[in-house]
Order: C-alpha cells, then structure tokens, then sequence
C-alpha cells in the first residue's frame, strides 16, 4: 500500500503550520471548559459563602483611615459584650439585636464614660414595650430618640 507523495506532503505542511496548531489548541482548551466550567461554578458555588463576609469585611477595613478602624474595632468589642452581657442575663436573641441597634444607632461611645454601661442597657430590656425600652434607654444614657427612631424600632421589632 503507497502512500502518494502529494497526501504526505500535504500531511507535513499540515502538521507544521502554526495555525493549524493553533486551531487544535483552541479546540481542546474549548473542549476542557466545556467540561471543566460547570465542575468549577458547581464547586464555587457550594463554598461561595463560606468566607466571604470576613473577606469583605477585611478588605473595606483595608480601605478606611485607622481613627475609624479604631472606632470599627471598639464597636464590634461593644457589640460582643452586649451579646455576652444579654446572654448572662437570659436575654431573649430579639432584644439583642435590638440592643444592638440601639448602640449603634444613639448609644456608640457612651460605654467609655460608664464602668456599668452593659448592665444599665440590659436593665432598660426589664419590660417587654419597645417604647418602654426606648423610653429607658433615653432616660438612663440621656439621650434624645426621635419619633421616627421609635417608629423604626417598633417596625423592626414590634412591640
């Protein structure tokens, strides 16, 4: 069986032609991501929030000037003493998060100036009325809380 020399040489011209090369690879990498994609968003996607939060947090934190990452920082040690201090106490998780917004919203920095801050926060959580407790909260660490605070507490967590 003879090969004619004009298949051959076409064969050879083929096989080192870049372009052919090139279009095989093309082909194959094509091929792989047909395949490999859906295996790669399947895995992403199980594990995708995992660590994201902590990786969005750190990577705003990056971002700010230190005087407020100071200030970040001393919010989250308040907040987790909030979360230990209401939890001592027995605490429904409700009126931690409300605590907690309470914080943030009018109470930020009063903690430095109040050795029994954490304590008096959970005594105004000792009725059940979120106006009750707004009313508390404003009387014990003297601060105003507005009609629109109120609605917005009460929206959020009834009462």
């Amino acid at each position: 069986m003879a090969v004619n020399p004009a298949v051959v040489k076409a064969v050879i011209a083929v096989a080192t032609d870049k372009r052919t090369w090139k279009a095989i690879s093309v082909l194959l990498v094509t091929l792989f991501l047909m395949i490999a994609a859906p295996l790669f968003i399947f895995m992403s996607l199980l594990n995708s929030g995992a660590n994201m939060d902590a990786l969005n947090q750190q990577a705003i934190i990056g971002g700010i000037p230190s005087e407020y990452k100071q200030q970040f920082e001393e919010s989250q040690t308040a907040l987790a003493i909030i979360v230990e201090t209401f939890d001592k106490n027995g605490l429904a998780e409700t009126q931690v998060k409300m605590a907690k917004a309470i914080y943030l919203s009018c109470l930020t920095g009063k903690e430095k100036d109040n050795e029994s801050f954490y304590q008096s926060l959970v005594d105004c959580f000792d009725v059940t009325d979120t106006d009750e407790i707004l009313s508390n909260v404003s009387a014990t660490f003297s601060v105003e809380i507005t009609d629109a605070d109120k609605l917005y507490f009460k929206n959020l967590y009834g009462g």
